[in-house]
């Protein structure tokens, strides 16, 4: 819990440093070997003396014409991640205030009796 602020929503400095470390090192992997997780516990990475440059299809080497279309088919399945991540956190963080409303409800009906 403690990559996510208090709202439960929104990325800590912690949590913010990580998946920017993440997004780094993915620009610095070549197209056909990019990560598709986070590793919450991984180095900073730095530019390869032999590859100083961030990866694009136009620059990354060995594509063969079925390795293209392999990368075309693993884009289409990767377009839904952002969806289904923001979908996640928006249910947790719709949950967490659902949580505080009823704590908050609960406490005022106290209050009254």
């Amino acid at each position: 819990m403690s990559y996510f602020s208090s709202d439960c929503f929104h990325y800590s400095k912690k949590g913010h440093i990580t998946v920017a470390k993440s997004l780094w090192r993915n620009m610095l992997e070549p197209i056909q070997d990019k990560s598709t997780s986070i590793d919450w516990f991984q180095d900073t990475a730095c530019p390869r003396e032999d590859h100083p440059y961030l990866y694009t299809r136009k620059n990354s080497q060995k594509q063969t014409q079925s390795h293209v279309m392999q990368l075309e088919e693993k884009e289409v399945s990767l377009v839904w991640l952002p969806v289904l991540v923001m979908s996640a956190l928006g249910a947790v963080g719709l949950g967490c205030l659902l949580y505080v409303k009823r704590r908050r409800d609960q406490a005022r009906y106290l209050e009254l009796k």
